[in-house]
């Protein structure tokens, strides 16, 4: 899981990767067989049920288990959202 930019979603493996764009946070899952990488957004940071997410960073975000992490953001008038996010496999 990590922090990249929509556009990256569809970039093929061995294109450079856009460096603009709306942030999300974004897992790759890589098939062992066959080596196949798929990339699926976990965080619109554009829509979360209604809210819109800035000031996102690696230091905002905790793994409290083997399959959950929390990650802080910035709402806007000095509000800050906190969001659990919870990882299946």
């Amino acid at each position: 899981m990590h922090f990249d930019t929509h556009k990256n979603l569809t970039v093929p493996e061995d294109d450079i990767p856009v460096l603009k764009g709306i942030p999300v946070v974004m897992v790759d899952r890589i098939n062992e067989r066959s080596g196949v990488v798929t990339r699926e957004v976990v965080v619109n940071t554009e829509e979360v049920k209604g809210i819109k997410l800035f000031q996102l960073a690696q230091d905002r975000v905790v793994r409290t288990s083997d399959s959950e992490l929390l990650m802080e953001a910035y709402k806007k008038d000095k509000e800050d959202i906190l969001l659990r996010i919870q990882v299946k496999e």
